[in-house]
């Protein structure tokens, strides 16, 4: 089975250290589940972390195309 879910939200407390930015941010995971049996036996997901913190101001943005060459 595999799903696709996108998560908006607004960073308005700490987490792991981080101190909340009060910014929007909106990204996606992808998971994709085996079952066996009628249970869950394997999971494996991708979720966009990076592009999540770029939103809440807590990463680098992505360079530019000028910027590599």
């Amino acid at each position: 089975m595999a799903t696709k879910v996108t998560y908006t939200g607004t960073m308005k407390g700490g987490f792991r250290g981080m101190t909340a930015t009060g910014k929007r941010a909106t990204w996606t995971e992808s998971h994709f589940v085996r079952i066996k049996n009628g249970q869950v036996t394997e999971h494996w997901g991708d979720i966009d972390r990076l592009g999540m913190l770029r939103q809440l101001g807590l990463a680098p943005a992505a360079p530019t195309a000028a910027a590599t060459r």
